[in-house]
């Protein structure tokens, strides 16, 4: 028995594919219907193999598109995985570390989400949506400074063109309590997280001079009055604090931490302690 093996365009095939006879009287030749079929498998074997790979293979770019509709659609696990492929093929492709970092944000990846805005940023310093959302992602992780950093920053960067989505969400409550843009965002958010990151950080007087900056834009909004009222309150400002809650609450008169804040203000036995600076 002898084995013949042959080359097609993917390479030498497995041996138990390849065309295989047995001597015939004495003979090498092997009968025409047979090197025909053989022919055929060979044929079709590497037709599949091309297509195959024509199907499975996009260009990181390609990956990097269908990553953009994935996450248009909320389709977060394709999605990240598309990215993963993007970047594992072309690393240069900028756009892709910022899609990454809000995916992966999605996933409370909080720390892989803050490198990727870190490389993006790194590359394109003056971007305002992805400045704003390392902002926002250092302040939730509590690195204040660094959040203080990026929040300055963008109260003199122009705003930008496109609409990304953000939530606003409340220092205290733990809850969102605003929805924009930053195309269409009034700077008084901007001035309300920088007097949050100020009062974390222990300085009263210069959380207050935000808030009060935020007040003079948007005089609608309870949350900002609520936190300046708190920023009063450990600021030994019982009185404004006060009023700052009762302000709140005439324009929602449901606002739970402002009811919260107005009690315990208004009752001496039950006043959280004041931090100073």
């Amino acid at each position: 028995m002898r084995e013949v093996a042959r080359k097609s365009k993917v390479g030498v095939l497995p041996q138990r594919l390849c065309v295989s006879a047995v001597k015939i009287d004495g003979s090498d030749n092997l009968p025409n219907f047979v090197i025909v079929r053989e022919l055929m498998v060979l044929v079709l074997l590497g037709l599949a193999a091309t297509s195959f790979g024509q199907e499975r293979e996009l260009t990181p770019m390609q990956y990097f598109r269908n990553a953009e509709s994935y996450a248009g659609s909320r389709r977060w696990d394709q999605a990240l995985e598309a990215l993963d492929a993007c970047l594992a093929r072309d690393p240069s492709i900028t756009e892709a570390y910022y899609l990454r970092g809000t995916v992966r944000e999605h996933f409370k990846l909080d720390h892989e989400a803050l490198t990727d805005y870190n490389i993006y940023l790194e590359l394109r310093p003056t971007q305002t949506e992805a400045l704003f959302a390392r902002a926002q992602l250092r302040f939730r992780l509590k690195q204040y400074e660094d959040a203080r950093a990026d929040f300055l920053k963008l109260t003199y960067l122009p705003n930008p063109e496109t609409n990304s989505v953000f939530f606003q969400v409340d220092a205290y409550s733990g809850g969102t309590s605003k929805v924009f843009t930053m195309q269409g965002a009034d700077m008084a958010y901007i001035f309300n997280y920088l007097g949050q990151t100020e009062t974390h950080l222990g300085h009263l007087d210069e959380a207050i001079q935000w808030f009060d900056s935020a007040i003079s834009r948007i005089k609608g909004d309870p949350d900002i009055y609520v936190n300046r009222g708190i920023a009063r309150e450990k600021n030994n400002d019982t009185y404004g604090a006060m009023r700052d809650f009762r302000q709140a609450l005439r324009i929602d008169p449901s606002h739970a931490l402002a009811k919260h804040h107005l009690g315990t203000a208004s009752n001496p036995s039950t006043r959280i302690p004041h931090r100073h600076c």
